[in-house]
C-alpha cells in the first residue's frame, strides 16, 4: 500500500489540497480578525506553522515510507486543534485533513483518522461556538462526504489498476507470441534451407554417380574395341 501512494502520487492532486488549505486557512484567519474582540495573535501564530508545514509537505513528492506520512499528518493534526481551540471557524479545516487522511493512509487507516478527526471537530465546534445542529452535523456530513469521495476514488483505482495489469499482461504475451512465431519461422526457414541444401547435394551425387557410369562404360568399351583389333590383325 505505501508503493500504492507513491505510484498515485499526482502534483494537481497535492496542488488541489494545497488550494483548499491556504482558503480554510485564510477564512479562519479572516474571521478570528472580524470578531472585533481584539487582533487575531494567537490564532495568526497558530496557522502560521500550520500553513508552513502544510506547504512543505504538499510541496514535495508523497514519502514512499508509511512512518513519515503518519508523522507529518499527526503535527498538522496537532496545530488544526490548537488552532480550533481558538477558533470555531478553524473546524472547516477538517475538510482538508480528511482529505490529506484518504490520499496518504492505506484507506481503512484513512476512514478512522477520518471518523475520529470527526468526532474530535465536532467536539471542538460545540465547545467554541456553543451547541447548536450545525456545529455537529457540519463536521460530520463532511466527514461522511468525504470518506464516501475517499472510497469511491479508491475503488476507480482498484479497478483502473487491475484494466492496467490485464492490459500489460495481454501486450506482454503478444510480444511473447510473435517471439514465438518469430522463432518458428526461423526453424522452418532452416529447414527448408536444410532440405534445398540437401536435394542439391543429393542430385549433384547422383550426376556425378551417373557421370562416372557412364565413363566407365566408355572406358571399358574402348578397351574391349582395342582388345578385339589385337586379335583381328595378321601375323607379319
Amino acid at each position: 500500500m505505501d508503493n500504492d501512494v507513491a505510484v498515485r502520487d499526482s502534483v494537481v492532486m497535492r496542488g488541489g489540497i494545497a488550494i483548499l488549505v491556504g482558503l480554510l486557512l485564510a477564512v479562519t484567519v479572516w474571521s478570528a480578525a472580524g470578531r472585533g474582540d481584539g487582533p487575531p495573535t494567537l490564532v495568526a501564530v497558530t496557522a502560521v506553522p500550520f500553513g508552513l508545514l502544510a506547504a512543505a509537505g504538499l510541496s514535495r513528492p508523497v514519502p514512499a515510507a508509511l512512518p513519515g506520512r503518519v508523522t507529518w499528518l499527526t503535527a498538522l493534526t496537532v496545530l488544526w486543534i490548537l488552532l480550533a481551540v481558538q477558533e470555531a471557524t478553524a473546524s472547516y479545516l477538517a475538510l482538508a485533513l480528511f482529505a490529506l487522511y484518504l490520499y496518504l493512509l492505506p484507506l481503512w487507516w484513512g476512514v478512522t483518522a477520518t471518523a475520529v478527526v470527526t468526532v474530535v471537530a465536532a467536539g471542538l465546534s460545540v465547545a467554541v461556538a456553543g451547541p447548536s445542529t450545525g456545529a455537529v452535523l457540519g463536521p460530520v456530513l463532511s466527514g461522511l462526504v468525504a470518506v464516501a469521495i475517499g472510497v469511491t476514488v479508491e475503488g476507480l483505482y482498484v479497478v483502473s489498476e487491475d484494466r492496467r495489469r490485464l492490459i500489460d499482461e495481454l501486450v506482454r504475451t503478444r510480444h511473447l507470441l510473435a517471439e514465438s512465431e518469430r522463432a518458428a519461422g526461423v526453424v522452418e526457414e532452416r529447414e527448408r534451407l536444410a532440405h534445398e541444401i540437401h536435394d542439391t547435394v543429393a542430385q549433384g551425387l547422383s550426376s556425378i554417380q551417373m557421370l562416372l557410369h557412364a565413363a566407365e562404360r566408355d572406358v571399358r568399351a574402348h578397351k574391349d574395341a582395342g582388345d578385339a583389333g589385337d586379335v583381328g590383325e595378321p601375323p607379319v
